[in-house]
């Protein structure tokens, strides 16, 4: 008779391997377990991010990280971005502060973050205090539609994929674009629609198991918004393909950092954070969800 511990553990490895084998399936049916974090999150907001939860996304993506491939997208394009000591960046989705720790860490810009979870963004500030990065690269709460920003502060804007979350996206981009000096640069990543149909039925299952409510925009919208605030922008790049296999790369390397005696200990957590992966990775390889990075300037003048 299997042991369960290493039942699910091959489990585990046949849902990791699957969308390797087969592109031409959907991931979602593969990962046959019940979800741990469905339910319950209205009576008890904190339960969507508990202790355990915590260090189970930081053992996926990395210490200070709780959103997909985060580290790995942001060492790839910060040498794009010609960042000094000199620079102050504004970063919409802070999480923990390890986005905020690491632009500082690679090139010497000062860091302003915003993260608008409160439960994220409370641990995000103790976080910075224990780093040495409070100001530096400082954690705060703010819902992105009614940030309170200085006028004319920033050289540079980072968000990555938050805004996805906000309905008001022309308030929280207003007060971005607000925020920036002239030939300020904004670095926008974001879940998307392909067009302007409706989500399909594998984008609609992942917005529908996220704890916060989802506003998908299809991604020529949001082009049109950044224009209509005030920005020069360049066209949309869908980042989808990249985003992908960002998140298996990362699973390779826990995988290859973690050994069976500590799988068998945290698998349930590690379960219940594939089955939301599950949902995601279905989205994107049916083409109902996209990830989109837009890159835009604020002009000289705007005000």
């Amino acid at each position: 008779m299997t042991a369960p511990g290493r039942s699910r553990i091959r489990r585990f490895f046949g849902w990791f391997l699957k969308p390797f084998r087969r592109r031409d399936e959907p991931v979602a049916d593969a990962l046959e377990t019940e979800p741990v974090f469905a339910g319950e999150v209205e009576d008890e907001p904190d339960a969507i991010w508990p202790e355990q939860r915590l260090k189970i996304a930081q053992r996926l993506w990395g210490e200070g990280f709780v959103r997909c491939g985060e580290a790995e997208y942001l060492r790839e394009f910060l040498p794009l971005m010609g960042l000094s000591e000199k620079n102050s960046l504004l970063l919409i989705g802070a999480g923990l502060g390890g986005g905020g720790q690491l632009i500082v860490e690679d090139t010497g810009a000062w860091v302003t973050g915003y993260e608008n979870r409160d439960e994220l963004a409370a641990i995000g500030k103790q976080r910075t205090k224990m780093t040495g990065m409070t100001k530096r690269a400082p954690v705060n709460f703010g819902a992105f539609d009614e940030l309170k920003l200085k006028a004319r502060a920033y050289d540079t804007c980072i968000s990555i994929e938050s805004l996805y979350m906000t309905s008001d996206k022309k308030t929280a981009l207003t007060s971005v674009i607000e925020s920036m000096r002239d030939n300020g640069e904004l670095w926008y990543t974001d879940f998307v629609l392909p067009n302007t149909d409706p989500p399909n039925d594998l984008a609609q299952a992942w917005a529908d198991s996220q704890p916060d409510p989802v506003h998908l925009w299809p991604a020529e919208v949001v082009q049109a918004l950044l224009r209509n605030v005030g920005f020069d922008v360049q066209p949309g790049e869908d980042i989808s393909t990249a985003y992908r296999m960002r998140i298996f790369k990362s699973l390779f390397m826990f995988l290859a950092s973690t050994n069976k005696a500590e799988l068998l200990e945290i698998v349930d957590g590690v379960f219940a954070e594939l089955e939301q992966l599950s949902k995601l990775i279905a989205a994107l390889d049916s083409g109902g969800l996209r990830v989109y990075r837009f890159h835009a300037f604020k002009p000289r003048g705007r005000g």
